[in-house]
């Protein structure tokens, strides 16, 4: 089984000693380092076995989708993602229009298996009802 939490944690101690990074693994120490938040939970990640509640959010899943939204904002496949993230930016600042977007793709999430979806990291994530979205805000 891969752990997440020790994969975060390798990445964020290779960064914080200025360890050279791969270009993903850059790309999430970016993330995270966004996060100062989260920072006691990324230097614990290798012995403390934090539980989290709905009212109190997991910093490796929010890395995560922060990940997956910077994969979909990059890809030329999807233009409307990109569109609709410059929209955002004219009224919010640039994480609070990151987890507009976020929860629009938590919000599209086909475990079902719905066609036209795109899988990333494992989760399918219906196309249609994001390019419909995204669309109206455009």
């Amino acid at each position: 089984m891969f752990d997440y939490k020790q994969y975060f944690y390798n990445i964020w101690m290779k960064g914080k000693h200025l360890k050279k990074l791969e270009e993903d693994e850059q790309l999430i120490y970016d993330i995270m380092q966004e996060h100062i938040e989260y920072y006691y939970h990324y230097e614990c990640a290798n012995t403390d076995d934090f539980q989290y509640s709905d009212d109190a959010p997991n910093p490796f899943f929010n890395i995560t989708l922060h990940l997956i939204l910077d994969k979909l904002l990059n890809d030329p496949k999807y233009p409307f993602f990109q569109e609709a993230f410059a929209k955002l930016l004219k009224a919010n600042d640039k994480h609070s229009a990151e987890h507009l977007l976020i929860d629009k793709i938590l919000s599209s999430l086909d475990f079902e298996g719905m066609q036209d979806n795109l899988s990333i990291l494992g989760l399918n994530i219906n196309i249609n009802e994001l390019r419909k979205y995204f669309q109206e805000i455009t």
